[in-house]
């Protein structure tokens, strides 16, 4: 295993690090899957936890060039020198690293990770840059909408409190909010009733986005893996099912997506059991995605079965 701290970027001053299994010179081989590993606001290369720690060395051991990396402002990276927003600014250095490791190693194809904003620029990346192979969103946040207002509640009620004895004693003793519950209610009857009910009420410029990004997906053979804690608040995988619903049926039959739900985790995939399920979940599906590309994953399925 060898970890090494490099700096890039166009002024060298974007700071990550690098890891390999250390076997053989990546810069002569062909077919490399590089994986980049997307830091969520604030927190540099580590990530939350130091989950992109664990998560790198798993993949290393696998065969993958792996590059975790703060984005400009965070950990040991330095700030933007332009005016350039930071909605755009983490798209443009996640290219610029994949730039990098293209130079240095040979990677043709990627892989990138993300948890929470960092899932977002996964996602944006996946779509404007056709050397991604393949992405995984990690609890992708949903937008403020009236119909995430909607979900959040429709989800506590029909995941807790339907199973909640006190509850039930709140609502027979005339103690419940009934306006709440009502909406809660009324939502799960639309969708049931109105499969399109999501989409109507999305802003269209919104809908269309998520649309046309699904559609290239399925157009590149670009595969998508969404991993969501089991909570109320994770709202992105269904948002998006919701929202791109025919898009996204399409590619869950063809198998280019594929969802995991983590049991008894929060957003940050805080408990040791839920970190050691999300590093499971994604190298099984690392050995599924890298079968698209034979020399990876001729060594990613030993380094599983090794």
């Amino acid at each position: 295993m060898k970890e090494h701290a490099v700096a890039f970027g166009r002024d060298r001053s974007l700071v990550g690090v690098m890891t390999e299994n250390g076997t053989g010179n990546l810069s002569a081989k062909d077919n490399i899957t590089g994986v980049l590993l997307l830091t969520a606001g604030l927190d540099h290369h580590v990530g939350p936890n130091r989950i992109y720690v664990k998560l790198a060395r798993r993949l290393a051991e696998m065969g993958c060039v792996v590059f975790r990396f703060g984005f400009s402002g965070t950990g040991d990276s330095g700030p933007r020198r332009d005016k350039l927003p930071a909605s755009q600014s983490v798209i443009d250095e996640t290219r610029q690293a994949m730039d990098y490791l293209e130079r240095l190693t040979g990677v043709k194809r990627f892989i990138l990770i993300g948890l929470c904003s960092g899932a977002i620029t996964t996602f944006q990346v996946a779509v404007a840059d056709s050397r991604v192979k393949g992405a995984v969103l990690v609890n992708p946040p949903a937008p403020n909408t009236v119909q995430t207002e909607l979900m959040r509640e429709h989800n506590y009620y029909w995941r807790y409190a339907l199973f909640n004895f006190h509850n039930w004693m709140r609502l027979f003793f005339l103690q419940s909010d009934y306006r709440s519950v009502w909406k809660a209610v009324s939502a799960k009857i639309k969708s049931w009733l109105r499969p399109n009910y999501a989409r109507s009420v999305e802003p269209p410029e919104v809908v269309d986005e998520i649309t046309k990004s699904f559609q290239s997906f399925q157009e590149r053979r670009v595969r998508l893996l969404i991993v969501s804690s089991y909570s109320e608040s994770e709202l992105g995988e269904e948002y998006i099912r919701r929202v791109a619903r025919k898009e996204y049926k399409s590619m869950k039959g063809s198998g280019l997506l594929s969802t995991k739900v983590l049991r008894g985790s929060d957003h940050t995939v805080r408990p040791l059991a839920g970190q050691e399920e999300m590093l499971n979940f994604i190298s099984e599906w690392m050995v599924e995605e890298c079968r698209f590309g034979s020399e990876f994953g001729s060594r990613a399925i030993d380094g599983l079965l090794t």
